[in-house]
């Protein structure tokens, strides 16, 4: 099942996952903006998948190792 979430959402779920985590909503809210990250808008709300935002800070974190 596709886990899908508003910003606010996301970033809990991503600190219970990983308490020190350097992400927040001002990260998350930057990479929509930016087009880094696909979204839907729901009225005045944001949504992510989850799973989708997981991958892509896996994959900028692998480019930065090499």
């Amino acid at each position: 099942m596709t886990r899908i979430r508003t910003i606010n959402q996301t970033v809990k779920l991503l600190r219970e996952l990983d308490p020190e985590t350097a992400i927040t909503e001002k990260t998350l809210r930057r990479a929509v903006r930016d087009g880094e990250l696909p979204h839907r808008q729901v009225g005045n709300r944001t949504l992510l998948n989850v799973d989708v935002v997981c991958q892509y800070y896996e994959c900028i974190q692998d480019n930065k190792e090499n």
